[in-house]
Protein backbone atom coordinates (compact mmCIF):
# COMPACT_ATOMS: atom_id res chain seq x y z
CA UNK A 1 0.00 0.00 0.00
CA UNK A 2 1.49 3.30 -1.07
CA UNK A 3 -0.23 6.37 0.36
CA UNK A 4 -3.61 4.68 0.71
CA UNK A 5 -3.51 3.00 -2.71
CA UNK A 6 -3.69 -0.75 -3.17
CA UNK A 7 -1.99 -2.78 -5.87
CA UNK A 8 -4.58 -3.23 -8.63
CA UNK A 9 -6.61 -0.09 -7.92
CA UNK A 10 -5.65 1.33 -11.34
CA UNK A 11 -6.97 -1.77 -13.06
CA UNK A 12 -10.21 -1.65 -11.08
CA UNK A 13 -10.74 1.99 -12.05
CA UNK A 14 -10.06 1.22 -15.71
CA UNK A 15 -12.51 -1.67 -15.79
CA UNK A 16 -15.09 -0.17 -13.42
CA UNK A 17 -17.77 0.10 -16.09
CA UNK A 18 -17.24 -3.49 -17.19
CA UNK A 19 -17.14 -5.22 -13.80
CA UNK A 20 -20.34 -6.91 -12.70
CA UNK A 21 -21.17 -9.52 -10.07
CA UNK A 22 -21.04 -13.03 -11.51
CA UNK A 23 -24.76 -13.49 -10.83
CA UNK A 24 -25.45 -10.49 -13.10
CA UNK A 25 -23.82 -11.96 -16.24
CA UNK A 26 -27.27 -13.30 -17.21
CA UNK A 27 -26.03 -16.15 -19.34
CA UNK A 28 -23.44 -14.12 -21.23
CA UNK A 29 -19.78 -15.06 -21.53
CA UNK A 30 -17.58 -13.32 -18.99
CA UNK A 31 -14.18 -13.64 -17.35
CA UNK A 32 -13.81 -14.11 -13.61
CA UNK A 33 -11.15 -12.32 -11.58
CA UNK A 34 -9.11 -15.56 -11.51
CA UNK A 35 -9.09 -15.64 -15.32
CA UNK A 36 -11.54 -18.53 -15.69
CA UNK A 37 -14.30 -18.21 -18.22
CA UNK A 38 -18.02 -18.09 -17.53
CA UNK A 39 -19.55 -19.83 -20.52
CA UNK A 40 -22.59 -18.34 -22.22
CA UNK A 41 -25.81 -20.29 -21.93
CA UNK A 42 -27.78 -21.06 -25.01
CA UNK A 43 -30.97 -22.94 -25.79
CA UNK A 44 -28.86 -24.86 -28.32
CA UNK A 45 -26.26 -26.06 -25.81
CA UNK A 46 -25.14 -29.61 -26.63
CA UNK A 47 -26.82 -32.50 -24.87
CA UNK A 48 -24.78 -34.66 -22.46
CA UNK A 49 -24.67 -37.36 -25.16
CA UNK A 50 -23.28 -34.86 -27.70
CA UNK A 51 -20.66 -33.68 -25.20
CA UNK A 52 -19.70 -37.30 -24.45
CA UNK A 53 -19.23 -38.08 -28.16
CA UNK A 54 -17.13 -34.93 -28.67
CA UNK A 55 -15.04 -35.86 -25.62
CA UNK A 56 -14.37 -39.36 -26.92
CA UNK A 57 -13.49 -37.98 -30.39
CA UNK A 58 -11.08 -35.58 -28.70
CA UNK A 59 -9.40 -38.39 -26.76
CA UNK A 60 -9.10 -40.56 -29.89
CA UNK A 61 -7.60 -37.67 -31.90
CA UNK A 62 -5.03 -37.00 -29.21
CA UNK A 63 -4.56 -33.21 -29.60
CA UNK A 64 -4.29 -32.85 -25.82
CA UNK A 65 -0.68 -34.04 -25.95
CA UNK A 66 -0.89 -37.12 -23.75
CA UNK A 67 -0.63 -39.58 -26.64
CA UNK A 68 3.02 -38.74 -27.23
CA UNK A 69 3.78 -37.39 -23.78
CA UNK A 70 7.46 -36.73 -23.09
CA UNK A 71 8.57 -35.44 -19.72
CA UNK A 72 10.05 -31.95 -19.92
CA UNK A 73 12.85 -31.62 -17.43
CA UNK A 74 13.12 -27.90 -18.20
CA UNK A 75 9.43 -27.31 -17.44
CA UNK A 76 9.71 -29.31 -14.22
CA UNK A 77 12.75 -27.31 -13.09
CA UNK A 78 11.00 -24.01 -13.95
CA UNK A 79 7.92 -25.00 -12.00
CA UNK A 80 10.00 -26.05 -9.03
CA UNK A 81 11.88 -22.73 -9.07
CA UNK A 82 8.62 -20.80 -9.26
CA UNK A 83 7.04 -22.69 -6.38
CA UNK A 84 10.19 -22.43 -4.25
CA UNK A 85 10.36 -18.68 -4.86
CA UNK A 86 6.68 -18.28 -4.01
CA UNK A 87 7.08 -20.29 -0.79
CA UNK A 88 10.20 -18.26 0.13
CA UNK A 89 8.04 -15.13 -0.15
CA UNK A 90 5.44 -16.60 2.19
CA UNK A 91 2.89 -17.62 -0.42
CA UNK A 92 0.74 -20.58 0.60
CA UNK A 93 0.33 -22.89 -2.37
CA UNK A 94 -2.81 -24.87 -3.04
CA UNK A 95 -2.25 -26.95 -6.16
CA UNK A 96 -4.68 -29.23 -7.96
CA UNK A 97 -5.02 -30.99 -11.25
CA UNK A 98 -8.42 -30.15 -12.72
CA UNK A 99 -10.90 -32.93 -13.40
CA UNK A 100 -11.45 -34.52 -16.77
CA UNK A 101 -14.90 -35.34 -18.12
CA UNK A 102 -15.73 -38.86 -16.81
CA UNK A 103 -15.74 -40.38 -20.33
CA UNK A 104 -12.34 -38.81 -21.03
CA UNK A 105 -10.97 -40.04 -17.72
CA UNK A 106 -12.07 -43.62 -18.44
CA UNK A 107 -10.61 -43.56 -21.96
CA UNK A 108 -7.34 -41.97 -20.84
CA UNK A 109 -6.88 -44.47 -18.00
CA UNK A 110 -7.42 -47.42 -20.38
CA UNK A 111 -4.49 -46.35 -22.58
CA UNK A 112 -1.07 -47.22 -21.07
CA UNK A 113 0.67 -44.13 -22.54
CA UNK A 114 -2.01 -41.78 -21.28
CA UNK A 115 -2.08 -43.49 -17.88
CA UNK A 116 1.71 -43.12 -17.58
CA UNK A 117 1.52 -39.41 -18.44
CA UNK A 118 -1.26 -38.77 -15.91
CA UNK A 119 0.41 -40.81 -13.16
CA UNK A 120 3.89 -39.36 -13.61
CA UNK A 121 2.55 -35.80 -13.63
CA UNK A 122 0.50 -36.38 -10.47
CA UNK A 123 3.48 -38.04 -8.77
CA UNK A 124 5.78 -35.15 -9.64
CA UNK A 125 3.32 -32.48 -8.53
CA UNK A 126 2.44 -34.36 -5.35
CA UNK A 127 6.09 -34.92 -4.46
CA UNK A 128 7.04 -31.33 -5.11
CA UNK A 129 4.06 -30.07 -3.12
CA UNK A 130 5.05 -32.30 -0.20
CA UNK A 131 8.66 -31.04 -0.31
CA UNK A 132 7.51 -27.44 -0.23
CA UNK A 133 4.68 -27.77 2.27
CA UNK A 134 2.02 -27.05 -0.33
CA UNK A 135 -1.43 -28.60 -0.44
CA UNK A 136 -2.00 -30.84 -3.45
CA UNK A 137 -5.08 -32.62 -4.77
CA UNK A 138 -5.03 -34.79 -7.86
CA UNK A 139 -8.60 -34.18 -9.01
CA UNK A 140 -8.04 -35.35 -12.59
CA UNK A 141 -10.32 -38.29 -11.74
CA UNK A 142 -13.72 -36.56 -11.60
CA UNK A 143 -14.96 -39.10 -9.03
CA UNK A 144 -12.60 -37.51 -6.47
CA UNK A 145 -14.81 -34.39 -6.27
CA UNK A 146 -17.33 -35.95 -7.49
CA UNK A 147 -18.36 -34.51 -10.84
CA UNK A 148 -20.59 -36.28 -13.38
CA UNK A 149 -20.95 -35.96 -17.12
CA UNK A 150 -23.42 -33.07 -16.90
CA UNK A 151 -20.83 -31.08 -14.91
CA UNK A 152 -18.65 -30.48 -17.99
CA UNK A 153 -18.72 -28.23 -21.05
CA UNK A 154 -16.19 -30.46 -22.80
CA UNK A 155 -13.27 -32.79 -22.06
CA UNK A 156 -11.56 -30.66 -19.45
CA UNK A 157 -13.68 -27.63 -18.64
CA UNK A 158 -15.96 -28.16 -15.67
CA UNK A 159 -19.11 -26.18 -15.00
CA UNK A 160 -19.29 -23.98 -11.87
CA UNK A 161 -21.08 -26.53 -9.63
CA UNK A 162 -18.24 -29.03 -10.14
CA UNK A 163 -15.62 -26.37 -9.45
CA UNK A 164 -17.49 -25.26 -6.33
CA UNK A 165 -17.33 -28.83 -5.02
CA UNK A 166 -13.63 -28.91 -5.84
CA UNK A 167 -12.97 -25.86 -3.69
Amino acid sequence: VARGRRHGDDLLRTLAGDLVPEAATQGRQAIRADGSVIRPTSPSDPTPAQVREAVLRHVRAGPHGLAHFRWSHEAAVSLERLWRDMRARGVKLVVFTPPYHPAAWEALRRDPDHRTALDSTAAFLGGLATQLGARFLDASDPAVIPCGETDFYDMQHARPPCLERLW
